[in-house]
């Protein structure tokens, strides 16, 4: 039996393997090119694309660090009013202590009781502070008009000073360990700038110049003149405890109070006012007409 190779090396017939060739080229030579456009097509869309999504992410993340910065600003203001309302009402409490005080009725350290229609108080003894005792001192300061009252402040000698409490800050404070304002040594008088509530008792001493008058009124007109000689901002690292806590055979006055940049952090002035005042001579009594004639 003849296969049709043989037929066909016989010369019956060709076979067209070449032609058939031919006939599958065409045909898969356009798939070709339409698997390459459309590979390019889908490049070219997605270079686009990239930017657009880098654009989206860069946005997205700006939101949420604002966001962020927003939620950490709301905290924060949300504390400073809690700590304000805290100090207002502390020292609306402590106010109405001290007017009720003045008025003679201590309602705080007593306990009422009815009887016969009429409140009664049963008063006990005042309790002693023992880092501030009242003075029959006064401080006047007439170029920034201060007239104030002075504390004794405790504290301990190797100055660690305490200072006045938010219920005494239109009070300066004497600092125990120091020299009394006129002796010899070094006298320190401190006080607050300024509170939640506004000014407070030191809150214009920045402004003394040198040549002002400071008065300390030690009781029975025994008045001590200082007069200004420097005032200076000091960073409360650098505060010089020796040159104002030390001995010395002068006779110096010191006024303190905080100042300079405000930490919200700390909640506290990062600085100190620094007044230097020396002794001079004192007022003279004021003498009057009927004195003079009588000593005549």
């Amino acid at each position: 039996m003849l296969t049709a190779a043989a037929l066909a090396g016989l010369g019956f017939f060709t076979i067209a393997a070449p032609a058939a060739a031919a006939s599958r080229g065409p045909t898969t030579r356009p798939l070709a090119a339409v698997a390459q456009r459309h590979t390019a097509a889908r490049r070219h869309a997605a270079g686009q694309r990239r930017p657009a999504i880098r654009g989206r992410a860069a946005a997205v993340a700006g939101a949420q660090a604002m966001a962020r910065a927003l939620a950490a600003a709301e905290i924060q203001a949300a504390a400073e009013i809690q700590v304000a309302a805290q100090m207002r009402a502390t020292v609306e409490a402590r106010a109405a202590a001290a007017l009720r005080t003045a008025a003679g009725v201590r309602t705080p350290a007593g306990v009422r009781t009815a009887a016969g229609g009429r409140t009664k108080v049963r008063r006990r003894a005042p309790a002693r502070h023992p880092a501030a005792r009242a003075l029959s001192w006064t401080l006047s300061i007439p170029a920034i008009g201060v007239h104030a009252p002075v504390i004794r402040l405790g504290g301990r000698p190797d100055g660690k000073i305490a200072v006045p409490t938010f219920a005494q800050v239109w009070d300066a404070g004497w600092y125990r360990y120091g020299a009394i304002p006129g002796g010899q040594g070094n006298a320190l008088l401190l006080g607050h700038v300024d509170t939640y509530q506004g000014p407070a008792v030191f809150y214009n001493l920045y402004a003394l110049r040198p040549g002002d008058i400071v008065d300390v009124t030690l009781g029975r007109g025994d008045t001590k003149r200082f007069e200004v000689h420097w005032v200076e901002e000091v960073l409360k690292t650098k505060f010089p405890a020796r040159s104002i806590l030390s001995s010395t055979d002068g006779h110096q006055l010191w006024l303190v109070t905080c100042g300079g940049q405000f930490d919200y952090v700390t909640r506290s002035y990062l600085s100190n006012i620094i007044v230097y005042t020396t002794l001079v001579q004192p007022p003279k009594p004021h003498t009057s007409r009927h004195q003079s004639k009588h000593h005549r």
